[in-house]
């Protein structure tokens, strides 16, 4: 096993249940795309669809797979069965409430138990799907962020029922149409909010600040149902998703900051804290074979999960897969090249031979060594020369120059972390600190600081930075000050400030500087265009509303969105006249629009991308993605193209009116 991915399915964000393995005439995986708010079954070999049955509603949590049925719970009050063979809905009931995810199945296996979300749960018979008996369980509104459990005769109901505690309820299933009498209860000093797992007779609880505890169960009906075996006498600050994964010989894994093994013993749980593997935050179930775990982290920098095999005995890591890292930026090289950056800090070269192939590129060129524990985005600009300038915070914040061979050629360190993209200056960068401006890269040997009019040192006083030319910046701060700043080698390498202007305003969207003329959006729904020299005011409107998101300039048009939902495209002449709006409909603009004949070609974050006409606004070709998109539309490597916020290229020459 590689690591090396084999096929891809977008399924949209924030799917309620991790995909399901499942067996009919195919090796199955059923999932929930968020996106068309249906149910999938695909193969799991291949990714091929083998059905899709649309819900109209989002799903509530975990599914359950049980006698060549799905049984699934919706947010809209619903609970579906589905044949896992055709994938048609054959039942659908409705409760008074929502109910929560997923079903539990009785010993009988005739029964499913199913809780609300107040005072009661519902005893199912499965064929035909029916309600047999409501139960006053006493759960209070909104209290049960676990799942419930199957435990031979008994069900676990965790509730988080007072603030940083939690009540362990078990339930005789014995006889579900007669009732489900609550035979035990324990009482933990924290939240469940993950889920249990058994084996054997062991159950795992994982409580918020890591802390888990383990009790034997017995459905016997002369012995206690829950007698506890083991707590951990530490707390975790860490408060993130904990996914656990047990084991033969009383050996157990958590998945949460660390990847962590335990051993438990006859009354406590021990780990040996060097095997601890950092994770940053897990981020799916735990998965094995045999004695290797398959783990997913959650890189905190960005939205991409490193996928990792483990063995679960060394607790060494045998290879890392980085998926769904988007694009930081793209340097073109040559005419068919060019280098990327993803927010990962993987570093890959991309040909137009690797775009028109399709498919995935599964080794980076390098990869930048990022410190442990890094929680903010990385930032970068593409210089001059076409390498790229990247920088990172943490507690080891550094900035690193890429070479057009893909390789980090020049590391240096920052002495505070980045707020805002580094932008390019006489062959170096120039970097925005908390209270300063650095220079690194330069054929200086020092650059002495910018220290502009911080009266805090705890006050960040820049919102962004963008280059003018070789010698040139501007400095934008949050309360509207625009400086513009000049390289100087005399008497030693510094800035100067130049000029600088009031605009009265916070600038909440990033200015953008074309052609001897800077474009300000402020707060108070003005539009500004202003010569950078001197910054003299060649027009201005004032919208209404505020701008948002960000400005696209494309020849003599400014597209801007405004905060009512609509795109507003403007002349650039002296009057910054209205040339046509259009309702975005919710969605929102990415990227930078793109010039093609008599066409504004523009794409959205719902992954539209638009050919509309520059004259009367109409859009003429339209092309609807399967992903959330983050960049374009830009050039790449001879191709037009547009990324989607985990890095895919997406080749859009049908919408360019047969010009590429």
């Amino acid at each position: 096993m590689t690591g090396d991915p084999v096929w891809r399915r977008p399924i949209g964000l924030d799917t309620p249940f991790f995909p399901m393995v499942v067996d009919t005439t195919v090796p199955g995986l059923v999932m929930f795309d968020t996106v068309h708010q249906e149910l999938i079954l695909v193969n799991r070999l291949t990714g091929k669809f083998v059905w899709r049955q649309p819900l109209g509603e989002s799903v509530s949590g975990s599914i359950l797979e049980n006698d060549g049925q799905l049984y699934v719970p919706t947010l809209g009050n619903h609970l579906y069965k589905i044949d896992l063979q055709s994938g048609l809905a054959t039942t659908r009931m409705t409760f008074s409430q929502p109910v929560y995810s997923p079903p539990v199945l009785t010993r009988d296996g005739q029964h499913l138990i199913v809780s609300g979300n107040e005072a009661v749960s519902y005893t199912l018979a499965t064929r035909p799907l029916e309600c047999r008996r409501v139960s006053f369980t006493q759960q209070k509104p909104g209290s049960m962020n676990a799942p419930m459990l199957a435990m031979g005769d008994l069900v676990l109901m965790p509730e988080n029922d007072r603030a940083g505690q939690a009540l362990l309820r078990v339930l005789d299933a014995r006889d579900p149409e007669a009732g489900l009498p609550e035979v035990a209860a324990v009482r933990l000093g924290s939240h469940v909010r993950d889920t249990p797992i058994l084996r054997g007779n062991r159950l795992y609880v994982p409580a918020e600040g890591e802390q888990f505890n383990v009790f034997t169960v017995s459905d016997e009906p002369d012995k206690e149902p829950l007698s506890a075996i083991a707590r951990p006498p530490a707390q975790s600050k860490y408060n993130g998703a904990v996914h656990l994964r047990a084991g033969a010989d009383d050996l157990f894994w958590s998945a949460s900051d660390y990847l962590r093994q335990f051993q438990l013993t006859q009354d406590s749980l021990l780990e040996d804290q060097k095997k601890r593997i950092f994770m940053g935050a897990s981020a799916q179930p735990i998965q094995s074979i045999g004695r290797n775990l398959f783990v997913g982290r959650r890189l905190l920098e960005s939205d991409a999960v490193s996928f990792a095999q483990v063995d679960g005995e060394e607790m060494a890591s045998e290879w890392r897969t980085v998926l769904g890292g988007g694009v930081l930026a793209i340097s073109p090289v040559k005419s068919d090249t060019a280098i990327c950056v993803t927010r990962s800090g993987d570093l890959f070269q991309i040909s137009d031979s690797s775009i028109d192939a399709g498919g995935f590129l599964f080794r980076a060129e390098g990869t930048l060594e990022l410190p442990e524990g890094l929680t903010d985005p990385l930032k970068a600009t593409v210089l001059p020369d076409n390498q790229i300038a990247v920088v990172c915070g943490g507690d080891s914040p550094r900035m690193w120059i890429i070479n057009q061979a893909g390789k980090a050629g020049q590391e240096f360190p920052l002495d505070a972390v980045p707020v805002a993209d580094p932008v390019p200056i006489s062959g170096g960068a120039v970097v925005a600190l908390p209270t300063k401006l650095s220079i690194f890269g330069t054929k200086s040997a020092r650059v002495e600081d910018f220290l502009g009019t911080v009266e805090k040192e705890a006050t960040v006083s820049w919102s962004s930075l963008l280059p003018l030319d070789e010698n040139h910046i501007f400095a934008v701060d949050r309360e509207g000050r625009i400086t513009r700043l000049q390289f100087r080698t005399s008497p030693s390498a510094h800035l100067q400030q130049v000029d600088n202007i009031e605009i009265g305003q916070p600038l909440d969207v990033k200015p953008i500087v074309s052609d001897g003329k800077l474009f300000v959006a402020d707060a108070g729904g003005k539009i500004q265009i202003l010569n950078v020299v001197g910054f003299e005011q060649l027009a201005t409107v004032d919208l209404g509303t505020p701008a948002v998101g960000v400005l696209g300039l494309a020849d003599n048009l400014l597209l801007v969105e405004t905060s009512r939902g609509q795109l507003q495209c403007l002349k650039t002449d002296d009057k910054l006249s209205k040339a046509w709006s259009i309702d975005l409909n919710g969605d929102h603009l990415t990227g930078t629009p793109m010039l093609d004949g008599d066409h504004v070609v523009v794409a959205t974050m719902n992954g539209k991308v638009l050919a509309i006409n520059r004259t009367s606004g109409e859009t003429t070709r339209s092309l609807q993605l399967d992903q959330f998109l983050e960049h374009g539309p830009i050039r790449v490597a001879g191709r037009v193209v547009v990324t989607s916020i985990d890095g895919s290229f997406y080749r859009i020459d049908s919408i360019l009116g047969g010009n590429q």
